[in-house]
């Protein structure tokens, strides 16, 4: 016998265990008043860290939130040298932080100066190692030039060079 208002014992496990039906929306754990993002971010460390507070900022609606998360990916960017990101993060800003949080070209220009410099150097020693057919610092370039790519948010290349490491030919 059914009283009105009360849920099955299966349907009330279901709805427990996040398995509810697609139309009903489970609540959020915590407020976005009561978000506390640094204590949020302190979870994560390097690239992760950053996209957890980009999409804090991205989907709370609640602007002082909202700048905390960007206030904090900010600052976690300036210790790295992805400057698309920072360009993204400091236009999201949009100068509401003060002018300490906005787009530092000099920043840009010095760390875009010195990324096509090590990307250089990183270009010359794998193909010194590919000319000199060792097989490990081989491996080890790639990995370098991965690295780099990564640090500087470019996903795409950091895995291109993945399967290109083919068999050499025996000496």
């Amino acid at each position: 016998m059914d009283v009105e208002g009360e849920v099955p014992a299966a349907a009330a496990a279901a709805m427990a265990n996040g398995l509810g039906g697609a139309d009903e929306a489970s609540p959020a754990p915590v407020s976005p008043e009561q978000l506390d993002v640094e204590a949020y971010a302190a979870q994560y460390s390097g690239r992760t860290r950053l996209a957890r507070g980009v999409f804090v900022a991205d989907r709370c609606g609640v602007e002082a939130i909202q700048l905390e998360a960007l206030r904090m990916a900010y600052d976690e960017i300036k210790r790295g040298e992805d400057v698309q990101l920072d360009r993204d993060v400091a236009a999201k800003i949009g100068g509401r932080l003060g002018p300490r949080y906005g787009l530092d070209q000099a920043w840009v220009d010095t760390i875009t100066r010195r990324a096509d410099q090590r990307n250089e150097k990183l270009e010359n020693e794998l193909n010194g190692y590919r000319t000199n057919l060792i097989k490990e610092s081989i491996r080890m370039g790639y990995n370098d030039i991965g690295d780099f790519f990564y640090a500087h948010g470019q996903l795409s290349k950091a895995t291109s060079g993945l399967g290109t490491i083919a068999p050499l030919p025996n000496i």
